[in-house]
């Protein structure tokens, strides 16, 4: 699908009336709800655990409340930060730089986050992205998108919607792409005159599964009908009833376009759309449009292996992922078909493609199947086995024959089988892992001891002589890294291992220790003291003198040990006894400084 076919879709679909409509419409009531769900939901899809009332207290009030954890919290204020900012660059050239400045905005504050340019192999849901390729001209090719002039609102939405894809294809971070993608999409849109689009939690799944859909076989016209759909999420009874006038006159090809529109709208019966998936794939159209909708409709019975048996690797790719879509729990049933591909299938990305789906529902691969994938010595196949590794703690039968790989010199498996090893390793592999870092190059060893520490807080181990503590302390002093990565890692867990605590009080009395340090570290010591006990002991409480993030830990402190139900009110009551006014005051800053509410959109409205 190109530009003039998307454009004919929409038109179609009457989607030019409402979106004048909506150019025509006051504003400023659109701010209070939607930029605040743009915000929560780009940020729940990566892991935000911010309810959506707390996050609409924190981004509209600059009100902390009782749930979430610290990096929750800065997060949704550097997030908040970064729309404000929009504003400054409305008429702006957008450059390359624009992009890493807002990833590193993004960051501010957040242990243990590295910013830039990506290091090694990336993934999205298990999805692996090979370093080592220059992606500069792509990147500024994505980037100049945002500077295109448009025609039409179809325009405008056709060029958000494609710079999007295009920027989260070339995975240019390790991470924050997704949130920055949106970003800059919701920039774009806004600035020709159109609303931005967010994607709940629900839709996570089918935006992941179309973004993947592109990365493995080029096509990008299910990304653009879900993203559709998303944009016109409180006009799809009207889209819907368009497209169902649309079926009976365009061409067979725009089916899957418009039944994906009318699937989000919840106005295709199931039999309607089983009898257009049979006609796609009975006649000589393209089958990938069928497979992706079989996917979504979970009609499971289609001939998938006479599929699998096709010449074009894209369809067997689609073939696979639609299978994998309808098996749902039953996809034991199916291992071995998968197995049987990723093994034998005569095109690398299929093999890939099979390969990743087993360690996505982390079937158990037998050191047999472990030692045939890395006997044809394919570096891609290698990269992805060990990421498969690393999915589930349940593979530690194969790891007699990935331990070699650490001594490769290619500086992407070596790291990739250190990190498959850590997840399967128990205590005395930990240690063993350690020790053999000592003599890697520092690039190396920071990046593996960081992911060796996040092991030990997923999958906690049996520590019973303190051991593994002990090791990981002495780490943490000596690498920054290790250090921010402890430091996150524990304020992530409810109950912290007590052994780190000798640590976590010389981080807090330590004058040389960063506020990032330093907040994460009293927000730690939280969990097992009152906000009372930890300012007598470190005197130290909340006030203009210090960082907004201690601050914030402080208040968390505070409201987590509060025997009252109405903390919140007294932290913000400037009358509290409990605490002083400039807590409302610092803790509130980022907000308080560009009042974000109605008066952000006045300034787009005056454009």
């Amino acid at each position: 699908m190109d530009k003039n076919s998307y454009s004919l879709l929409l038109d179609a679909l009457g989607a030019g009336k409402i979106l004048n409509q909506e150019n025509d419409t006051d504003t400023s009531e659109w701010l209070k709800d939607t930029i605040i769900k743009v915000i929560f939901y780009s940020s729940k899809i990566e892991g935000n655990l911010l309810s959506y009332d707390a996050a609409s207290l924190l981004i509209a009030n600059g009100l902390i409340g009782r749930d979430g954890k610290l990096e929750d919290y800065i997060e949704l204020l550097n997030h908040k930060t970064l729309y404000e900012q929009l504003y400054t660059l409305k008429d702006k050239k957008i450059t390359v730089e624009d992009l890493f400045e807002s990833q590193r905005l993004l960051f501010k504050g957040l242990i243990g986050k590295r910013t830039g340019k990506r290091e090694g192999p990336g993934s999205i849901a298990g999805w692996l992205f090979p370093s080592g390729i220059d992606s500069s001209k792509e990147l500024i090719d994505a980037v100049e998108i945002l500077n295109r002039p448009t025609n039409s609102y179809y325009d405008a939405l056709w060029n958000a919607i494609e710079f999007h894809l295009r920027f989260v294809y070339l995975h240019v971070f390790g991470d924050g792409n997704g949130r920055i993608s949106r970003l800059f999409m919701n920039l774009y849109l806004l600035k020709n005159g159109l609303n931005p689009i967010f994607i709940t939690a629900n839709e996570k799944e089918a935006y992941f599964e179309s973004l993947n859909i592109f990365r493995q076989i080029g096509n990008a016209d299910f990304f653009f009908a879900l993203m559709t759909a998303f944009y016109f999420r409180d006009k799809l009874s009207e889209l819907s009833t368009a497209a169902k006038e649309a079926k009976k006159r365009m061409d067979e090809e725009y089916l899957p376009f418009l039944d994906t529109i009318l699937i989000y709208a919840n106005e295709i019966d199931k039999k309607e759309l089983e009898n257009d998936i049979r006609i796609l794939i009975s006649k000589d159209h393209d089958p990938i449009g069928a497979l992706w909708l079989i996917g979504y409709s979970k009609m499971k019975d289609v001939n998938f292996a006479s599929l699998l048996e096709s010449d074009d690797p894209k369809i067997r790719i689609a073939a696979l992922w639609a299978l994998d879509m309808v098996s749902d729990k039953e996809f034991n049933r199916y291992s071995k078909l998968f197995e049987n591909v990723a093994l034998n299938d005569g095109d690398e990305r299929v093999r890939l493609f099979a390969l990743n789906v087993l360690g996505y529902h982390g079937t158990d691969l037998t050191p047999e199947i472990v030692e045939k994938l890395l006997h044809d010595k394919s570096k891609n196949i290698i990269l992805q086995l060990c990421n498969v590794l690393h999915y589930m703690p349940s593979h530690r039968n194969a790891m007699p024959l990935i331990y070699p790989l650490i001594n490769e010199r290619d500086n992407e498996i070596k790291m990739r089988a250190y990190q498959a090893l850590a997840v399967n390793a128990d205590s005395d592999g930990i240690l063993k892992l350690l020790e053999n870092l000592k003599h890697e190059d520092k690039e190396i060893a920071e990046l593996v001891e960081s992911f060796i520490i996040y092991r030990l807080i997923r999958i906690p181990l049996k520590d019973d002589d303190g051991r593994v503590a002990s090791s990981i302390s002495a780490l943490a002093k000596s690498n920054r890294y290790a250090r921010g990565a402890l430091l996150m890692h524990l304020s992530s867990s409810e109950k912290p291992d007590q052994a780190y605590l000798p640590l976590i009080d010389e981080i807090i009395r330590e004058r040389n220790s960063t506020p990032e340090e330093r907040a994460y570290a009293i927000y730690i010591m939280g969990k097992f003291k009152s906000y009372e006990e930890i300012s007598n002991a470190y005197n130290i409480r909340i006030d203009r003198k210090n960082s907004l993030i201690e601050n914030v830990a402080l208040a968390l402190t505070y409201l987590n040990w509060s025997p009252s139900k109405e903390g919140i009110k007294e932290l913000f009551d400037p009358h509290s006894c409990q605490l002083s006014a400039v807590a409302a005051i610092e803790i509130s800053r980022l907000i308080k400084e560009n009042k974000f509410g109605t008066d952000f959109l006045l300034h787009w409205k005056r454009r």
